[in-house]
């Protein structure tokens, strides 16, 4: 069968978490037989010397990596609507005239792991314009239901209400403006559906808010089966009035080579290692960690490890804060060279710190984790919540964004020996091939 896969961005470019997800689905379909290429967003003007398509909006050009072909997309002048909106009905004529072009790309079945400004519904328009019927699958990696992207309502507690521009449009003015709660939902109430675009985006948000709920909607109407990561997730596509027999909850699976490689040594008893590895973004809650740890006296039997990259546009007070905390003696900042190097710093620490400010649908750094006997400190929301419910031992809570929960969840630590079995990706890739459309091999 061919299929294409398309995702928010892929390697070389970037290799975030759906990145690492698609990678291996990648290598599990092609070892099944099946034909795979991927779509993908890449920077502005990047290989803008290499075109392979240039539409009235969309740029494509394609390279090949790890011996498959990848098409690297972006977006001539993407407006704010466009943003919001994650559609242009110029780019579903552009996604048509590709295909024409290139019939080589037109596939059997699509499988969308991502949804943007640039990898959005007007692809797979494109392609039923020229294959009408073709089967389109969703993975919810990221809150796509949600306006603000992170379902977390205020920025203090999980979302659990269906998606309206009133109360989106409320929590959008109080993430941006920090206004105080009942401020913001009186504004949401009292802004005005404002469209003119020479607005500042604050005037126009429940415009924009709309166009977000109507993005979503249009991936309602088009997927025939959605996949998702947590039973939470899978709550909010009920209260978004999806069809339950379309939504297939697999929790995710592993590298194998977090389960199967030999442990590095005996687990040192002293000093007690932390970890936090990830993005050094304010979401992935970097900043509530730096003024969690800075609190804490520093004592030779405890340590912070970074596992990351200070990135040129990563934030300026996140790199402020790292920086300083990295001159204290009980915290260093290191990469790791290679996934066999990273397990081996796994081996040698203790417990891994996931601070999300955002609703994580799954994260695999809590599995890899478990894997590797590490105990788990993690924020009280999400899939992080909800996987410290299914593996229990070792796992601790914390109140998410409060830097002195964090600090007493630190200083309380304790280790515990812990039930390593996780699934594999293998497994998971398995599950979620098994309702993948027959019907459309060719």
């Amino acid at each position: 069968m061919k299929i294409l896969l398309a995702n928010y961005n892929y390697y070389p470019d970037h290799s975030g978490g759906s990145e690492v997800y698609v990678s291996g689905l990648v290598g599990f379909l092609r070892k099944g037989g099946h034909e795979v290429r991927i779509v993908a967003a890449i920077p502005v003007g990047t290989m803008a010397d290499k075109l392979d398509f240039s539409g009235s909006a969309v740029r494509i050009s394609i390279y090949n990596y790890d011996d498959f072909p990848v098409a690297g997309v972006w977006l001539e002048n993407e407006t704010t609507d466009q943003i919001y909106g994650k559609y242009d009905p110029v780019q579903v004529t552009d996604w048509k005239t590709f295909f024409h072009k290139n019939p080589d790309w037109i596939p059997d079945f699509i499988h969308l792991h991502g949804y943007t400004g640039t990898i959005n519904t007007a692809l797979v328009e494109g392609l039923r314009s020229i294959s009408p019927g073709l089967p389109f699958y969703f993975s919810y990696h990221t809150p796509v239901s949600c306006p603000k992207g992170t379902l977390y309502r205020f920025n203090r507690e999980e979302c659990s209400i269906k998606p309206n521009p009133v109360d989106c449009t409320s929590c959008q003015i109080h993430n941006l403006t920090q206004l105080p709660v009942f401020a913001a939902k009186l504004a949401g109430i009292l802004l005005p559906l404002l469209s003119w675009n020479k607005l500042p985006a604050i005037f126009r948000m429940k415009h924009l808010v709309s166009l977000e709920l109507q993005s979503f909607e249009r991936i309602k109407l088009l997927a025939g089966h959605w996949f998702v990561f947590s039973e939470y997730i899978r709550n909010i596509l009920l209260i978004n009035k999806i069809n339950p027999e379309i939504i297939t909850m697999i929790r995710h699976g592993i590298d194998p080579r977090f389960i199967d490689f030999p442990a590095s040594g005996i687990r040192p008893d002293k000093p007690v290692t932390f970890v936090f590895m990830g993005r050094m973004e304010k979401i992935k809650g970097i900043l509530t960690l730096v003024s969690s740890w800075e609190k804490l006296v520093i004592r030779e039997n405890r340590r912070l490890l970074l596992l990351g990259t200070i990135r040129p546009d990563t934030d300026s007070e996140i790199k402020t804060g790292i920086s300083r905390l990295s001159s204290r003696q009980d915290v260093s900042l290191e990469k790791s060279e290679s996934r066999e190097d990273l397990i081996s710093k796994l081996d040698h620490s203790h417990v891994l710190i996931i601070p999300s400010e955002w609703i994580e649908i799954g994260p695999l750094v809590f599995h890899e984790g478990i894997a590797r006997g590490m105990n788990i400190i993690a924020s009280d929301m999400g899939g992080t919540k909800e996987l410290s419910g299914f593996y229990k031992t070792g796992c601790t809570l914390f109140k998410a964004g409060d830097p002195e929960s964090l600090k007493k969840s630190i200083e309380n630590f304790s280790f515990q020996e812990i039930n390593r079995e996780v699934q594999s990706e293998t497994a998971h890739y398995k599950m979620v091939t098994s309702h993948y459309p027959e019907a459309s091999s060719r």
